[in-house]
């Protein structure tokens, strides 16, 4: 008999944000669209009126991102405010803006400035902030989706209610589920201990995955070990290549992962379809997540091992031997060296010569990126252990990645196989500082930068179930 996994469907909210193209904006823009205070005409407005006159208003000191205003049931989005004697002037205004009804407005009609916020969103008031968490509640009773994420629950405070208004949005979805709902926030309000199941922040987005946030994360598992409740890293982002960063790494992974063990702490692994479907090595993460976790949740590693794998600073590796038994290896990690091939002078070979600081005396995994334009080709690296060479041609955005085993490919900047390489020698590093040449020969034209990176690994530790 098959035994298959449980898997549970959730969703990720930002809880009472509304975006502009929401039903409750457009094309009938809601009564209850939270306001920043109210403004008075100056005159009538006809429909095709793109300046709009108002007596002056302190409102406008506070910088808003929509500039949207509410009348009877138009929506006016302003691009300018100029002063005049006694009013303001609104100048070049979008009448019927996203999609709602132009019309004439008299003196008299109140004209609303509109809350909203730097993600291009809206706000409610507390009447549809209920009507949201009646909606929330519905969509996961008739869908029966197990877990929510309360994200962006700082917007409920917009109400002018404060921690108030976060604790009646969360409490009223809470309360009107009909089944067990996992559900986690970025803020833990007092009122809200018993209901969320765990809490998880951390934002990934703009940060590599070893410098996102890390002190907080691990500042917040003291605090979270205080207060009882279940410690969480909070997000990590598994990325392709992009103009900013590179593609992840298994060692990037296990980083987190190691992270995560040592503090016996859960996390969110974000991983989109695209980064599934285009990233050359993510059965390997994927195998490196099920390991860890499934050690980590056995309780399988010493108190004094998990001691060591809480520190930042250190880097491992988990091997399984078989489904019991695994090796844990210390790793160097090293950090990144550069040969820009456009800065040589006329005649002179390409390469760079190096001093590497190595931790353990072992083979060495090596790492190499070609950035920019042109190519190269005919790579080698000499070291005291001796010489190893890559009779091979990489162009620019590829990979040269050189395994523990002396296995060699050439990748996409995605780590998507290209071709393998015959390596001719191998590559040792002594557990000191060693001076290392490296050499290449660039190709005919634009010449690039070379980026290389490597790892060594100490003596592994058993780990069992």
């Amino acid at each position: 008999m098959i035994i298959l996994p449980l898997v549970g469907m959730g969703v990720h909210t930002l809880s009472n944000f509304i975006t502009t193209n929401d039903s409750y904006v457009t094309p009938v823009s809601s009564k209850h669209l939270l306001k920043q205070g109210t403004l008075t005409l100056k005159e009538d407005i006809t429909d095709a009126q793109t300046d709009i006159r108002i007596l002056k208003s302190d409102l406008f000191e506070t910088p808003l991102s929509l500039n949207t205003l509410q009348i009877d049931d138009e929506l006016i989005i302003y691009n300018k405010v100029e002063k005049e004697a006694d009013c303001f002037l609104l100048k070049d205004c979008t009448r019927g803006a996203f999609k709602t009804k132009v019309s004439r407005h008299s003196v008299e009609t109140p004209l609303y400035k509109l809350s909203d916020y730097a993600y291009k969103v809206f706000f409610p008031d507390l009447v549809l902030q209920d009507t949201l968490a009646d909606r929330i509640a519905d969509l996961m009773n008739k869908t029966s989706l197990s877990q929510i994420s309360f994200d962006g629950l700082e917007g409920c405070a917009y109400t002018g209610h404060d921690e108030y208004a976060t604790s009646r949005f969360v409490t009223r979805c809470y309360a009107q589920f009909d089944h067990n709902v996992l559900n986690d926030a970025s803020r833990l309000n007092h009122n809200l201990w018993h209901i969320h199941t765990r809490m998880n922040w951390g934002e990934p987005w703009g940060e590599a995955m070893r410098t996102g946030q890390v002190a907080n994360r691990i500042k917040n598992q003291d605090f979270f070990r205080r207060n009882l409740f279940p410690r969480m890293l909070g997000w990590f982002l598994i990325r392709l290549a992009d103009r900013k960063f590179e593609c992840s790494t298994l060692e990037d992974v296990e980083w987190a992962l190691s992270e995560a063990a040592g503090f016996d702490a859960g996390y969110a692994m974000t991983i989109n379809t695209s980064t599934l479907n285009k990233h050359g090595q993510i059965d390997q993460l994927l195998k490196a997540i099920k390991h860890w976790d499934i050690l980590r949740e056995a309780g399988a590693f010493t108190e004094e091992q998990r001691e060591r794998l809480k520190d930042p600073q250190t880097e491992w590796h988990l091997q399984a031997v078989d489904e019991k038994n695994y090796q844990l290896y210390p790793l160097f990690v090293s950090k990144r060296y550069h040969c820009n091939l456009a800065e040589l002078q006329p005649g002179q070979p390409g390469g760079a010569d190096w001093v590497w600081e190595n931790t353990y005396s072992a083979p060495c995994k090596l790492q190499l990126r070609v950035e920019g334009e042109g190519s190269v080709s005919n790579l080698s690296f000499t070291t005291s252990e001796g010489v190893v060479r890559f009779p091979c041609k990489l162009e620019g955005g590829q990979y040269l990645l050189y395994d523990f085993d002396g296995k060699t490919m050439i990748t996409d900047k995605n780590y998507n196989l290209i071709e393998r390489v015959n390596v001719e020698g191998k590559l040792h590093l002594p557990a000191v500082s060693s001076a290392v040449s490296f050499s290449c020969e660039p190709g005919v034209g634009e010449t690039p930068e070379v980026v290389v990176r490597y790892v060594t690994r100490g003596t592994p530790e058993k780990v069992s179930l």
